[in-house]
């Protein structure tokens, strides 16, 4: 999961209503993109209400929505030799909660034929890899309607049309709002709303990646739902892995609760059976379930004994029934059920892949690791692994985890290698116990070093957002030593691309060797190294604020030139009025 610069580009807002206005050839067909959580679905059932509501693109005397991971063999069993499936059938399966008659589906077959209908066909990229074979022929004629909207996930996707759009998720701006609002709706629990919702805020922005999952609607809600009850303002590091046990031991308090079970919590961390039990079937499987990005988790429920299925696996919070029907009954542990959002699956996926990699089935663990440890779309399963594989006392494990990561095969050019490590890294906390850890820092040092010698713009931004996205590594001596080595060594055409550069990273502990090589290259006498290291130490606010900076900006008051001038004053403005005094 990327952090949420990945989806801030240089893009044109659209309203919705006008999402069909640029489709130029026969029908309309949109793709949507938008990252797990992001609001997908939402979107889809939004336009339907929509439309319902004669709001929304009066034109369609029809608009079905159909969920396609939906699509699987237990909710469309194959049919006897010479019958398949149609339109009609999965539209009165999905859309209808009672079983159709013949004469209703015969109306139905003439209403979808003789209108005009808008398809929404919601989660392309959960199901293109494993439609089962004999429901083939009926996901093409969905994928060739005349009017529709496919949603998608960017990162598996094979179609082509010629309108896309992207849902971003939450702005800043969103963001702040949001938590003011959810904070003011606890008065009664929190005695400043306002002194709370700054430190969500503040606790927010200094783990980059937390904030950027925070921009995805539902990551947000669990976050502040999870902050009521815990207080994170201390945390400068939280891990993307600490951050899902928390809130998958916050969903399992609040279920057990509503039971009335007595449990005891300690260090976060359920010391009830209950919560073993729950993780223990939860994950059976799920290794099989990811490679074909299904979200399907019956067979994950299912033991040769029934009676060893614990129903509260489906009822916690994590876990949602395809049919929204009674539960509580045998019945529905016979049903479909997917994971409420898929940061999940890919919680539960690394967990289970750590149980591999101690078993006598780690080859498995292995050999899954070196085909799929370039895919974007399992990332998150291998920085949740590499997080979780730190406390393991297995060091077995651990070694052949970052052994499998580092041994063939590797991608071409290298650039991918170097930001799963740099991540993976990251999410350890860079202790020093961690396997290829000084490997790791030099092949990023490296890539830091390549692009700017080269003047490759692009890499620079691609190794500055992979860094920014980490909240640990940038922090690390060793990393801000070589930067300030860099910094003084170099050319002087480069030194204003390598100070621009290390403002760019969400340093939030500058240690006194790279301010003091900031500080050297103002007696420079160049406007673009100067402008540069004080945009740099302006980026870096108050955690610049040191006494030898402040010292040397008010000296640069009074340069000749009035350029420093201004760029000191600015960046004086920008570190605070009170600036740390400590060396």
């Amino acid at each position: 999961m990327g952090t949420f610069e990945d989806i801030y580009a240089v893009k044109t807002p659209i309203n919705i209503k006008d999402i069909f206005n640029t489709c130029k050839e026969f029908g309309k067909k949109v793709l949507v993109f938008g990252r797990a959580g992001i609001g997908k679905s939402t979107f889809c059932r939004y336009v339907s209400h929509q439309w319902a509501k004669n709001a929304l693109w009066p034109e369609y005397n029809l608009v079905v929505l159909i969920s396609l991971r939906s699509l699987t063999e237990n909710r469309y069993p194959p049919l006897p030799s010479g019958k398949s499936y149609s339109l009609v059938d999965i539209v009165a399966k999905e859309c209808f909660s009672r079983d159709l008659s013949e004469k209703d589906k015969s109306l139905l077959k003439g209403l979808l034929n003789k209108s005009i209908v808008l398809w929404l066909l919601d989660g392309y990229d959960e199901i293109a890899q494993n439609v089962p074979s004999h429901l083939h022929r009926v996901f093409e004629q969905l994928l060739n309607t005349s009017h529709h909207i496919v949603t998608s996930r960017p990162y598996f996707n094979t179609l082509s049309r010629s309108v896309r759009a992207e849902i971003v998720g939450f702005t800043d701006e969103n963001i702040s709002k949001y938590v003011e609002v959810f904070v003011n709706q606890l008065r009664d629990k929190f005695l400043n709303a306002l002194f709370e919702g700054e430190k969500v805020l503040k606790f927010l922005r200094v783990n980059p990646r937390i904030w950027g999952i925070a921009h995805i609607p539902v990551n947000l809600e669990l976050i502040c739902s999870i902050w009521s009850g815990t207080d994170w303002s201390e945390t400068t590091n939280l891990t993307m892995t600490a951050l899902y046990e928390d809130m998958t031991v916050w969903l399992c308090r609040r279920y057990l609760a509503s039971k009335g079970t007595s449990i005891q919590i300690t260090n976060m961390k359920l010391s009830d059976q209950q919560q073993h039990n729950f993780t223990k079937r939860i994950t059976p499987k799920v290794m099989r379930n990811i490679r074909c990005s299904s979200q399907t988790y019956s067979d994950a429920l299912h033991t040769r004994d029934p009676s060893q299925i614990y129903s509260d696996a489906l009822h916690i919070g994590i876990l949602k029934s395809f049919d929204n029907g009674p539960t509580g009954t045998q019945i529905e542990l016979d049903k479909n059920h997917y994971f409420v959002h898929l940061s999940f699956q890919e919680f539960f996926a690394a967990r289970h892949l750590v149980q591999l990699l101690n078993s006598t089935t780690r080859d498995k663990a292995i050999q899954f690791i070196k085909t799929h440890k370039y895919d974007k779309r399992l990332q998150l399963v291998f920085i949740f692994a590499s997080g979780l594989l730190i406390p393991s006392e297995d060091k077995q494990s651990v070694d052949t985890f970052w052994d499998t990561i580092y041994g063939d095969p590797h991608d071409l050019v290298g650039i991918r290698h170097m930001q799963l490590v740099t991540v993976f890294l990251d999410e350890t906390q860079c202790g020093s116990e961690v396997p290829h850890r000084r490997q790791s820092i030099s092949l990023l040092l490296n890539w830091i070093r390549f692009p700017i010698t080269q003047n490759n713009f692009k890499l620079q931004e691609t190794t500055a957002m992979t860094i920014k996205s980490c909240s640990k590594i940038q922090n690390l001596p060793e990393v801000q030593n070589e930067l300030a080595s860099f910094l003084n060594t170099a050319a002087k055409e480069q030194k204003s691309r390598i100070a621009i550069f290390i403002g760019r990273l969400n340093i939030t502990d500058p240690h006194n060797q790279l301010l003091e090589s900031f500080l050297l290259q103002l007696e420079y006498n160049d406007a673009n190294i100067r402008e540069a290291v004080c945009k740099s130490l302006e980026n870096m606010g108050e955690k610049a604020a040191k006494r030898q900076v402040t010292d040397r900006l008010v000296v640069a008051l009074g340069d000749q030139d009035w350029q420093l001038r201004l760029s000191a004053s600015s960046t004086l403005e920008a570190i605070g009025e009170n600036p740390k005094t400590r060396d």
